[in-house]
């Protein structure tokens, strides 16, 4: 008897449920052929607003990157030919001078001829007149074919003066009058060794007697790039084994080996071959003023499909009211 009582008190629950659901879709079907004007303006509206929002979308997103790719990046690769001039031309300033030097008749007499006061005296009389004419921007060395004679402005750092490997042996290997280097050693007045030039000194029949190096001070780069850099780019200087030997941002990446940073539309990297090949500069861009701005507008975009839609059904109420229903 039970059994039968719960019977039936299942059917009417189902046959309950079942009325209620159909109840539901009788109203909801009433409300929408009651609103179907209204519904099919409003989607109306709605897809026009769209399809606005992404003409805007698509002409922004082309304005932006036809400025990224071509205005700014135009100008920042000039700038990072500009860079490279300027420290070519610093560096052959320092080229003038080592040349200077190497065929001063004081030098001459400093390596060709014994080892006395005298003609220590003139050589180092001879290279403190270069010194002092620059301010003490580097540190000026003289040192023979074999190092057993040097003379310098400040101190000569012992990875100049090994015969089998270092400056020296680079020196007395080279094939041409003139080389460029760097060692990043700290130099006297504490500041570091960025780059450095050296000559041969020839006697009159062209023979090799010794060297003139040019230390050039980390500090005379930075001043270059003081105004030629702003707070978005920065430039690391490698040699021939990608190892940076210069870096205005980080001096804990001098020494390590470059990693590139990972290009997009907004971060630019312009490498430039300098000082005969000798060196490459990297002149990274990360232009996140560019970024900002468009992170500003997808933003507001958002906030125009939301105000679109608002204004969509609102324009598609006002013209459904007025239509006559059959």
């Amino acid at each position: 008897m039970k059994q039968v009582i719960m019977l039936i008190h299942d059917k009417k629950r189902i046959r309950g449920f079942s009325l209620t659901v159909k109840n539901i879709y009788k109203k909801i079907h009433a409300f929408v052929y009651d609103k179907r004007y209204f519904i099919k303006l409003s989607l109306i509206y709605i897809g026009i607003s769209f399809s606005l929002i992404f003409i805007l979308s698509v002409i922004f997103e082309n304005i932006y990157t036809s400025i990224s790719r071509n205005y700014i990046y135009g100008q920042e690769k000039l700038k990072s030919i500009q860079i490279a001039n300027s420290i070519d031309d610093l560096m052959q300033e320092y080229v003038l001078m080592s040349e200077n030097l190497a065929s001063n008749e004081d030098i001459q007499h400093f390596f060709r001829f014994e080892n006395n006061a005298a003609n220590n005296i003139a050589a180092q009389d001879a290279i403190e007149d270069f010194f002092l004419y620059k301010k003490g921007k580097e540190e000026i060395h003289l040192i023979s074919t074999i190092g057993e004679r040097t003379i310098s402005t400040g101190y000569i750092p012992n990875i100049y003066l090994y015969k089998n490997w270092g400056v020296l042996y680079d020196l007395q290997h080279m094939k041409d009058s003139t080389m460029y280097f760097s060692s990043l050693y700290r130099g006297l007045s504490g500041d570091g060794i960025s780059l450095s030039v050296a000559t041969k000194v020839k006697d009159a029949t062209g023979k090799v007697i010794g060297y003139v190096l040019v230390d050039i001070y980390r500090n005379t780069l930075q001043n270059l790039f003081r105004n030629l850099l702003t707070s978005q780019s920065s430039i690391k200087i490698t040699n021939t084994d990608d190892y940076v030997r210069y870096s205005n941002e980080d001096t804990y990446d001098e020494g390590t080996l470059y990693k590139p940073i990972k290009e997009s539309d907004y971060v630019y990297t312009f490498t430039t071959s300098i000082l005969e090949g000798s060196f490459s500069l990297h002149y990274e861009v990360k232009n996140t003023f560019l970024l900002h701005i468009k992170s500003t507008f997808q933003t507001q975009f958002f906030y125009l499909i939301a105000f679109s839609i608002i204004i969509s059904m609102i324009t598609a109420l006002i013209v459904s009211s007025g239509i006559r229903k059959p």
